[in-house]
């Protein structure tokens, strides 16, 4: 039986669980390792892990009812084996309205010109032809190199820069908002005598930059050089900004700049950012700032 982990929620989880349970006591024919599937998904799943048996599999979140009153799944995730934390496309297999077989795939390598591109079916292909999902599948669910997944995640670095930067921003754009009255009590008091802050806020605000000012100025000012790595199962990719993918094949040829951020990330939450540090994307993938 699949563990938590292997879901995005309790619930999902929870549902699988019940329904793995009946379809053991309903001795269901189907599977996916220990996923309960429909027929026609396992006619496909077994034809392209034959192709490619390096694939790892993950449920969907999408439980249909059977022809006898079982919800199984007509869904798979597919992984690899080198980053089994990278989702990279989706497998489905079902009885279609006009009751014939019915095969998707999903990846985002397929751009289906049918859809526009909000579609939800932009990125799948669907035939009834078991031999061409069967190739769809082998065109486009298949490993991410390390240049697609940075630009994949480039977002995820920009945000984390920004959070970085909130609290300065919020300091100077929230905090250090005063009204019409108070900036003419100061402005008048700056010109009839040396600059003594007369009104609290004001008083304030000049604490606040005794305090904070310097390293405001510092983290609004910030704009580290970045290095996407992704931790695979059997090597190390990473890439600066603007130069070649690196592939160290044993902890020994990675530097130790990129070691020490990296230990320092597998500790910290996801998405939460460290500067001069990095931040955590997913179990395998990193950003750091440089």
């Amino acid at each position: 039986m699949l563990t938590r982990e292997s879901f995005d929620s309790d619930f999902h989880h929870g549902e699988y669980v019940e329904w793995y349970e009946k379809a053991k006591e309903q001795e269901h024919k189907f599977w996916v390792d220990d996923i309960p599937v429909q027929q026609h998904l396992l006619q496909l799943f077994n034809e392209f892990k034959h192709k490619r048996p390096d694939i790892v599999v993950k449920p969907s979140n999408s439980l249909k009812w059977d022809s006898v009153g079982l919800k199984v799944f007509e869904g798979v995730s597919i992984a690899f084996n080198e980053a089994p934390d990278v989702v990279v496309g989706y497998l489905e297999g079902c009885r279609g309205d006009d009751n014939f077989p019915k095969y998707t795939v999903t990846s985002e390598r397929i751009c289906n010109e049918k859809y526009s591109d909000y579609n939800k079916l932009y990125h799948t292909k669907t035939t009834k032809k078991l031999t061409l999902a069967i190739k769809n599948a082998l065109q486009f669910v298949k490993p991410f190199d390390l240049d697609y997944m940075a630009k994949k995640e480039s977002s995820s670095a920009s945000h984390a820069l920004d959070t970085l930067k909130e609290k300065a921003n919020d300091t100077l754009y929230y905090k250090f908002d005063a009204d019409r009255k108070e900036l003419f009590k100061e402005v008048s008091n700056m010109v009839s005598a040396g600059y003594t802050p007369r009104t609290p806020k004001f008083a304030e605000m000049i604490d606040i930059f005794k305090a904070e000012g310097e390293m405001m100025k510092e983290l609004l000012a910030y704009k580290p050089r970045k290095c996407f790595v992704w931790a695979k199962v059997d090597r190390l990719e990473y890439r600066y900004d603007d130069e070649e993918v690196v592939v160290a094949l044993n902890i020994g040829e990675v530097p130790e700049d990129i070691r020490n951020k990296v230990a320092v990330l597998q500790i910290a939450d996801k998405n939460s950012p460290i500067k001069d540090v990095g931040v955590r994307i997913s179990e395998s993938t990193y950003w750091l700032f440089v």
